[in-house]
């Protein structure tokens, strides 16, 4: 019997990391002050970090095909834009007490500018790229962005582990 690989498709990959930021927003807002909310907080900034780039190198590099004025390269644009908004209210988040007016607030922001990015993606910019590209460079597009996530993942890890021991060592 010979077993066949399950294809994942580019919008499922996103789609799961979509998924993970809205869980730990989810975790986040819970009112009952723990630990959990800053452990979740700088999980879901490596990830979004990771998610970021990722997107952001294989869909530029994809849209290359794109003329500048096409609906597709727009969108593009509206994608890095909601990511560094992103960004910067996780970065809000981690210079914030939790469950304060600045917590709440970013948090609130955080989830705004989410839900309406999810929809841009999900209805716009993923089904524009998927009709611009042959169907074999479009499958090609999951295993890069897999590749490219895991490889700022595995980037960013190698920097919080020399900055720790950086830490141990100066404060023995």
């Amino acid at each position: 019997m010979l077993l066949r690989a399950r294809v994942v498709e580019l919008e499922e990959l996103v789609a799961r990391d979509h998924a993970e930021l809205e869980r730990a927003i989810e975790a986040m807002s819970r009112w009952a002050p723990t630990a959990d909310q800053r452990v979740t907080l700088d999980a879901a900034r490596l990830g979004f970090a990771a998610h970021a780039e990722a997107e952001a190198n294989i869909l530029q590099r994809a849209l290359v095909i794109a003329p500048p004025m096409h609906v597709a390269a727009r969108l593009l644009e509206r994608m890095l834009g909601a990511h560094a908004t992103q960004e910067a209210l996780l970065w809000r988040l981690a210079r914030s007490v939790p469950n304060t007016v600045e917590w709440v607030d970013a948090l609130s922001a955080l989830r705004a500018s989410f839900v309406d990015h999810v929809v841009d993606e999900r209805l716009g910019l993923l089904p524009i790229v998927r009709e611009l590209l042959a169907a074999d460079a479009y499958q090609l597009l999951a295993t890069s962005y897999a590749t490219e996530r895991l490889r700022a993942l595995a980037m960013m890890s190698a920097v919080v582990a020399r900055t720790r021991a950086r830490r141990r060592t100066a404060h023995p």
